[in-house]
């Protein structure tokens, strides 16, 4: 993308206002303290340190709630060097946080903000719709982003059309459940531990989100920023686990998931 040499999915914390019953944290146990989620987050000082050694990436933040309930967020974006790109996946808990991002960070220092829409979450719908105008108005290059989970897909054209009326780019995530995450015949091959890789709040670097959520996530550990051991893999590696589902989208919400044209099946590749 734009010549950068690494795609890094950050999650600089797991901490969420919302305990969504699909959310993966949820379901590997983030509100009941498990292993993975107990690491201490690195301040936003130490993250600009190792994130400003690194060759021009996109830095794209998730977690949790990045931009509502990590502390000096804004301070973390501001100081990272004009060479990344950064993009970031928000649920918008937090009205005053909105306003706060908006008001001190610049529209060209993000290429994307996702707005990610959750019915379980005690932010209305009309109140989420009000806080992602307030960023695209702002110059923010804004879409938003619902899990197709059956809780409420009676329900998701209906909230789809909403947000389209509005003149939101809007699409639909296939619900997984990472549990299921490691059994299949399926073997594909793609860039994942290449150039596109999955950082905990840690600083731990995997392969991908998949890997990460995975009960083999230690096979897919790749190094520490922190400790600097961090390095990448040289090829492109077959893998086993079902991430096929990331990649079977429905046309009809024109979704289209950023590393799509990475992953091919391994007989392809011969």
């Amino acid at each position: 993308m734009g010549g950068k040499i690494y795609h890094f999915l950050l999650n600089p914390t797991w901490k969420c206002g919302f305990t969504c019953q699909y959310c993966w944290t949820t379901l590997l146990g983030r509100d009941r303290g498990a292993e993975v989620f107990t690491g201490k987050d690195h301040s936003w000082h130490e993250w600009i340190a190792v994130l400003n050694d690194l060759p021009p990436s996109v830095l794209d933040w998730c977690g949790g709630e990045v931009l509502c309930m990590y502390p000096g967020f804004i301070y973390l974006t501001l100081g990272l060097d004009a060479k990344h790109l950064q993009a970031v996946t928000t649920n918008l808990q937090s009205e005053h946080s909105i306003k706060d991002f908006v008001k001190k960070v610049p529209p060209t220092q993000f290429i994307s903000v996702t707005c990610s829409w959750h019915r379980e979450g005690y932010v209305t719908r009309t109140n989420f719709a009000k806080r992602a105008l307030m960023l695209r108005d702002k110059g923010f290059n804004t879409h938003i982003n619902i899990v197709n989970h059956e809780s409420y897909r009676h329900e998701l054209e209906e909230t789809v059309q909403f947000f389209k009326n509005l003149g939101f780019k809007t699409h639909v995530s296939p619900w997984e459940n990472p549990l299921d995450a490691v059994k299949t015949d399926k073997w594909l091959i793609c860039n994942a531990g290449l150039n596109t890789f999955t950082i905990s709040n840690t600083g731990d670097v995997y392969r991908c989100l998949t890997w990460f959520r995975s009960q083999h996530r230690d096979e897919a550990y790749m190094g520490n920023l922190f400790s600097e051991t961090f390095k990448p893999f040289q090829n492109e590696q077959p893998c086993r686990l079902r991430c096929d589902i990331y990649y079977t989208l429905d046309s009809q919400h024109e979704q289209k998931h950023m590393f799509s044209t990475y992953v091919r099946p391994l007989h392809m590749c011969a």
